[in-house]
């Protein structure tokens, strides 16, 4: 498994939800860190139409060797019928 660090980017509907998938896979040992920027606005098309709204997004450290385990977890939880889920990798960071 790889101990490359990874930093892991969500939308979620809600500040309490970004906190609660947050907090889970801190919980179980999937994440290491996670912070809440508890709204951004958000924009997409929708049926030919500029949709827009509120959301969440929660920033998540983890292990390279285990974003696939932590995208499934965000799945399974999200409220949203489709995640989006950016892995970056980390730059000048250590896992420990």
């Amino acid at each position: 498994m790889s101990e490359r660090p990874v930093l892991l980017m969500v939308t979620v509907g809600t500040r309490d939800e970004a906190e609660n998938l947050g907090e889970g896979l801190v919980v179980k040992g999937l994440a290491r860190h996670g912070s809440v920027i508890p709204v951004i606005h958000s924009f997409w098309m929708a049926a030919g139409r500029l949709e827009r709204g509120h959301e969440a997004l929660l920033l998540l450290t983890t292990t390279a060797g285990q974003a696939e385990a932590v995208e499934g977890y965000i799945r399974e939880h999200n409220s949203f019928e489709s995640s989006h889920v950016v892995t970056l990798p980390l730059a000048n960071e250590t896992s420990s």
